[in-house]
């Protein structure tokens, strides 16, 4: 999950919170890995990847 997001994050500066990287992320990849926004959430609070 963070190999997908990680660079999504990067990518824009480190701006991006978890509803940016969730609308940036295709919706094909989102539902094949069966995620919501709570996961990316934690995967983003867990790395200390802060959106501003």
């Amino acid at each position: 999950m963070l190999s997908v997001v990680k660079p999504i994050y990067e990518e824009n500066k480190s701006r991006y919170g978890y509803r940016r990287v969730i609308l940036s992320i295709d919706s094909k990849i989102l539902s094949k890995l069966n995620v919501g926004r709570d996961r990316i959430r934690k995967v983003l609070r867990d790395n200390g990847l802060l959106g501003i």
